[in-house]
């Protein structure tokens, strides 16, 4: 079974994952410092084109976009754009969107309802394309799941997520 993960310093971080099947190929696709106007671009599709269709994509980003004051508009525009492009080059696999995180230091800086926002909208395409499944992970977290940066997460906050998606499948 192959897996690729894709999206930002999130993503990057997770060297811990794992289906515990004895056949999985896991890939790991994470660009740290990965903004949603960058999924767009002709380098990441170059990127997610020369790799075989996995049977799962777990998908993650936004929260660059966030600390930089991006528009949240935007931020949604930007990745349902790109979800529908996603949607069409892997048609024949299932893309797991994992909502955006409330880690401690988005909620310091009162992010909160911005990233209620794209994740209710993530949510919204999810249920519009039988493809996409979206996965809430804030309700899987507490404070002790992040690392003191209070942004990224520790290994109990991956394996956390791990547990959910297996669950899931």
């Amino acid at each position: 079974m192959k897996v690729i993960l894709f999206g930002s310093s999130i993503i990057s971080k997770w060297s811990n994952f794992t289906l515990k099947d004895e056949d999985e190929n896991i890939v790991n696709k994470g660009i740290s410092g990965l903004h949603t106007k960058e999924l767009l671009s002709n380098k990441v599709t170059e990127i997610l084109s020369m790799e075989t269709p996995p049977n799962y994509l777990i998908f993650y980003c936004g929260t660059n976009d966030i600390v930089s004051n991006v528009n949240p508009l935007e931020i949604v525009f930007n990745l349902q754009k790109f979800l529908q492009k996603l949607t069409k080059t892997f048609h024949n696999s299932t893309i797991i969107v994992l909502s955006l995180l409330k880690s401690p230091k988005l909620v310091e800086f009162g992010k909160t309802n911005q990233i209620d926002f794209i994740n209710s909208s993530l949510r919204k395409l999810s249920k519009q394309n039988e493809n996409l499944a979206f996965i809430n992970i804030n309700l899987l977290l507490d404070d002790k799941c992040f690392l003191k940066d209070g942004l990224h997460l520790s290994r109990s906050g991956y394996r956390k997520i791990n547990n959910k998606i297996i669950d899931l499948l």
